[in-house]
């Protein structure tokens, strides 16, 4: 494999829920996270190009907000093969400063534990 992750990924450890605000839509959890893009789960299957205006309902406050709602590109979907599930996975389009350092400060803390062992992309 030669998709090599440039940035640290970290696997979320509490439920978070991701939604299109587009459509108001439910896509599905949050999975991983990192300062790049973001993975999620879902039973729909997603599709890939596309820009979608997020929002990640945290279950813990960061920076005295649950919410934080990004523009992020789908670059890749597969169904799983253990789970009736798709797994997605996202790039961030145009994220400001104030974001950026939601999601670092975010990944700080005890929903997240690091990923280091995972440095591949699953496509």
């Amino acid at each position: 494999m030669d998709n090599i992750r440039k940035c640290d990924r970290f696997k979320c450890s509490t439920y978070c829920s991701v939604i299109d605000t587009y459509k108001e839509k439910h896509l599905g959890i949050l999975v991983d996270l990192s300062i790049s893009g973001l993975q999620i789960m879902g039973e729909e299957e997603l599709g890939c190009g596309p820009v979608f205006n997020l929002r990640i309902e945290m279950s813990k406050e960061v920076m005295n907000s649950r919410i934080l709602v990004l523009d992020a590109k789908c670059l890749w979907c597969k169904k799983t093969e253990e789970l009736d599930f798709y797994i997605s996975g996202f790039e961030f389009e145009n994220i400001d400063g104030k974001t950026l350092e939601r999601i670092k400060t975010f990944t700080r803390s005890s929903a997240f534990r690091s990923s280091k062992f995972c440095k591949y992309a699953l496509k």
